[in-house]
């Protein structure tokens, strides 16, 4: 997958890390690849719905102490989804203030993960004010969501779901509405796959990017040095 990268003309992997197994394998890649990956450390939403407050006192402490090796924190954020479990909305509110809070001290970009919970999102950042880069992965809110993002100072980061048929005009409203000075695509890879034909891994980006550019009325060149000047800036 890493070879397919390179040859698709990737210039950086960015590894959303979401539970403590994932952080160390993050490590040994970079450490492969140093001129390709950056890492980034955190305790996914999903993951902390499985624990209780002990539980995740515990894999943060593990966090502080391995973070200073990561290039960024996080997945983070808020995932209030219908299927989500609401008991543990509260454990994932403690957890995202905990990593806002270790971003703001380690001065890190905080990579976010935030499904039908885009203001609450906001407010727990305008209250912790961390000051660090932002970058909303995998964008899943509305148009005037995403201006509410950006005007935070946030890059928005889309997906395959601009690809999928029917396409979602939803999403599509919202690419239209990001300023193109805070605008990013990812694969999500694994996850996030919207071709049956193959498994999701990063050098599918590319379609994303001609579906982008299609959508946005410019060129593809255009479109990744627009890209690659905006990743620059989360450092």
């Amino acid at each position: 997958m890493i070879h397919r990268a390179r040859v698709a003309g990737l210039g950086t992997l960015m590894l959303g890390g979401t539970h403590e197994a994932e952080w160390f394998r993050q490590i040994q890649l970079k450490q492969a690849h140093p001129d390709l990956i950056k890492t980034s450390f955190g305790l996914h939403p999903w993951w902390v719905e499985k624990m209780d407050d002990k539980a995740l006192e515990s894999q943060f402490l593990i966090l502080h102490n391995q973070a200073l090796q990561a290039d960024a924190i996080g997945e983070t954020g808020l995932d209030f989804y219908q299927e989500r479990n609401p008991l543990k909305f509260d454990l994932q509110r403690k957890s995202f203030r905990l990593h806002l809070e270790l971003a703001k001290q380690l001065r890190k970009p905080l990579v976010l993960h935030v499904v039908g919970a885009h203001s609450e999102a906001l407010k727990h950042l305008q209250e912790v004010a961390p000051a660090v880069p932002l970058l909303v992965h995998r964008f899943s809110g509305s148009a005037e969501e995403a201006l509410e993002w950006t005007r935070f100072g946030a890059f928005l980061s889309f997906s395959g779901s601009l690809l999928r048929v029917p396409p979602s005009k939803k999403t599509i409203s919202a690419l239209e509405a990001t300023p193109r000075t805070q605008l990013l695509f990812e694969t999500d890879a694994p996850d996030g796959g919207w071709r049956r034909d193959l498994i999701n891994e990063p050098a599918l980006v590319v379609e994303i990017y001609q579906a982008a550019s299609r959508i946005l009325g410019c060129s593809l060149s255009e479109l990744r040095q627009i890209v690659a000047e905006n990743f620059a800036k989360i450092r």
